[in-house]
């Protein structure tokens, strides 16, 4: 819950979080501040959490060619101060015909689309340690390399105090929660669930068929390219159903 009873008395996570962004911003006032708004329920919940900090930010959503189109209609309709930033190299179909397509240990998509954001910047993201044990072990409130910082203000929350946050706020967000993905972004990947692919194949098979074109492509190049590397299947169909199903 938002406010939690603890041996030091009540904690509210919501003054927490804000305090964490308006700390950052005071202590590096030469970063520019960059919301990573992807349209899912933890980038709603940062992105006013900004505006209760009362910081100046710009809201960019990178372009990955595959976000559901009920995502960024949502993006368009509710968040239209969000600018939209595409790769350079392009979006996810072009990049798979150079890069093949990403595994759970192999995600280069994240990378080149996901995690983009401008240098020399203050990155707020939604990243939350409940969401995977890889987070828990890697991710912290705040991370900087040589290009930019990175601040995650809502990493100690639970999905409960995400959705609390959003319906105190009276939120809008992408119905697609209520249509039973329990996780938005990039269709079939890697780290969905069996149910979520199902549910892509049912309610966007246009998609669905988009990204079996892309791998029976993939399938072809390396027939040529390095036949031993897709050997195992007698097609690019059979390629692409394998992918689906097993991760």
């Amino acid at each position: 819950m938002l406010r939690e009873y603890t041996l030091f008395g009540y904690v509210d996570k919501v003054q927490i979080a804000t305090d964490r962004i308006k700390n950052v911003v005071r202590d590096h006032p030469e970063l520019e501040v960059i919301v990573a708004f992807s349209g899912g329920k933890d980038s709603v919940v940062i992105k006013h959490l900004a505006f209760l900090a009362g910081v100046k930010f710009r809201s960019i959503y990178n372009v990955t060619g595959i976000d559901p189109p009920d995502l960024i209609r949502f993006i368009r309709v509710s968040h239209p101060d969000t600018e939209f930033s595409k790769h350079p190299a392009g979006t996810f179909f072009k990049l798979s015909m150079k890069k093949g397509f990403p595994m759970r240990r192999r995600r280069w998509c994240c990378e080149y689309l996901k995690e983009r954001s401008p240098n020399d910047c203050l990155t707020i993201t939604g990243i939350r340690w409940e969401e995977s044990p890889r987070r828990k072990s890697q991710r912290k409130l705040l991370e900087c390399n040589t290009l930019r910082m990175i601040l995650n203000p809502i990493i100690d929350w639970t999905c409960t105090d995400v959705w609390e946050f959003i319906r105190s706020e009276n939120l809008d967000y992408c119905n697609l929660y209520d249509a039973g993905f329990n996780r938005l972004g990039c269709m079939l990947c890697p780290f969905s669930s069996l149910t979520e692919r199902k549910l892509v194949k049912l309610n966007y098979p246009k998609v669905y068929a988009n990204f079996e074109r892309c791998f029976v492509r993939i399938y072809e190049n390396k027939l040529i390219s390095n036949p031993i590397a897709v050997k195992r299947w007698s097609s690019g169909s059979e390629m692409f159903n394998w992918w689906v199903k097993c991760r």
